[in-house]
């Protein structure tokens, strides 16, 4: 399985930049028939930055952000491309 990349909420890497990268991961899974796992569409708020409930800076993790994670692994509809 892979994993998308997380948005963030800093201007170090614009999150559009982010989106890109994770349809090219999307599209190599599909190709290496491996399973993709959606996370930027869960972490994501409604201008595409990092969750504020879900981060403690903008870019790392709180602990609610954590079980949000561990959530997804467990929820298939998350999946894409499986193998």
């Amino acid at each position: 399985m892979v994993q998308s990349i997380l948005p963030t909420g800093q201007d170090v890497i614009p999150n559009h930049r982010i989106r890109w990268l994770n349809e090219q991961i999307v599209a190599i899974a599909k190709e290496e028939r491996v399973t993709y796992l959606d996370l930027q569409s869960l972490f994501s708020d409604d201008n595409g930055n990092l969750r504020s409930d879900l981060t403690t800076d903008g870019l790392h993790l709180s602990p609610r952000g954590y079980q949000v994670w561990q959530w997804a692994l467990h929820h298939p509809e998350y999946q894409i491309a499986s193998n």
